[in-house]
């Protein structure tokens, strides 16, 4: 059994540290490759205390499915772990996935995610996509009954995901950390993501393969992992996304779907409270609540909420906390307080200078 981990730099180098102390003392994993796509600093300089780690520095920027690809190539493994730098796994989590992912055959593999070191907020599953993601978009833009059915939808999978305490079946997820199986049926080309996605839908395109496939996805919520998300400076993710975009729709389906939108339907629609720029705390109240009451609280990067990270909240005030928001990428963030019964009780709009 030979279990190599990957981990694809892009002058991200600040989090190596952090989490090579973590890969190093994993048992089960043989060898970790570091693929430097770019980098400020010398990387021998940060791995070279570390005995299992081998770095394979890329001539350019070849994108980070491509990236992979050419560690694989030069570092056959039955399995092969790919991580983020952003991310700060807690102990054994490797372990965890490897010998859920041997008992299930699985092809794929993966953790929980938090968003922060103390574990306030669960980020949520993959959203994936697919035609019919890509029709539920367009209902919650048509602002109709139909949008909130796709909300409340949302809802169910994000409390299922985060309920389980067994390994489960997911179609879609993050490819912030995965345990791919090497399977030659599967991975016929000898490469593990298609390298027209330069960056982003790598791991959907994977995912969607292997759905298609009959394959096993599996999470494994005895594994977890904190992801401080999105985390490298590029400038460019939203050119980048869209082009991924695109290409994911063409190989798939051949074009992108037209949907025509549903008839407007006048419903009241929920006041949000826009409290311009945050820099650096904010403290959010719902001054009606009773205090024994278990409330969510939810940050999205729509004001459909979809997907959202959460938190629990009880009593009147909640905080985000101060090294988050530091992390935060320039830009629109919504808020809400939920209760369990789905309904939104207050919602916030603010930027990130």
């Amino acid at each position: 059994m030979k279990l190599t981990a990957i981990v694809v730099n892009f002058f991200t180098e600040e989090f190596l540290p952090g989490l090579l102390n973590i890969l190093e003392e994993e048992k089960c994993i043989d060898q970790i490759v570091i693929a430097d796509n770019g980098s400020l600093n010398d990387l021998h300089e940060i791995t070279g205390s570390f005995s299992k780690v081998k770095l394979k520095t890329m001539p350019y920027n070849p994108g980070f499915g491509a990236a992979v690809n050419r560690v694989t190539e030069q570092y056959p493994a039955e399995y092969y772990l790919i991580i983020n730098p952003d991310t700060l796994p807690d102990p054994g989590f490797a372990g965890h996935l490897l010998e859920v992912a041997k008992q299930t055959n699985a092809l794929i593999a993966g953790p929980r995610f938090y968003w922060d070191n103390e574990k306030t907020f669960r980020l949520p599953p993959a959203l994936g996509y697919s035609w019919k993601t890509h029709f539920d978009i367009q209902l919650l833009q048509a602002g109709s009954p139909d949008a909130k059915l796709v909300g409340d939808a949302w809802i169910c999978r994000h409390e299922r995901f985060w309920n389980a305490d067994e390994p489960f079946a997911e179609p879609f997820l993050s490819g912030g950390c995965l345990l791919i199986k090497n399977d030659r049926k599967f991975f016929a080309d000898g490469k593990i993501f298609d390298e027209r996605f330069f960056l982003y839908y790598e791991e959907t395109d994977l995912c969607f393969r292997a759905f298609a496939q009959n394959q096993t996805i599996v999470v494994i919520p005895k594994a977890e992992v904190v992801h401080y998300w999105d985390q490298s400076p590029s400038a460019e993710k939203g050119r980048l996304m869209a082009e991924s975009h695109s290409k994911f729709m063409l190989k798939h389906y051949g074009r992108s779907p037209d949907f025509p939108l549903p008839p407007q339907v006048q419903n009241p629609k929920p006041e949000i409270i826009d409290l311009s720029e945050i820099v650096s705390s904010a403290i959010f109240s719902l001054e009606n609540n009773v205090a024994e009451q278990k409330l969510f609280f939810e940050i999205g990067l729509n004001p459909y909420f979809i997907p959202f990270a959460q938190a629990d909240m009880t009593g009147k005030h909640f905080q985000i906390p101060e090294a988050l928001i530091a992390r935060l990428k320039p830009g629109g963030y919504y808020c809400r307080i939920r209760n369990k019964l789905n309904q939104t009780l207050k919602i916030w709009m603010w930027k990130k200078p």
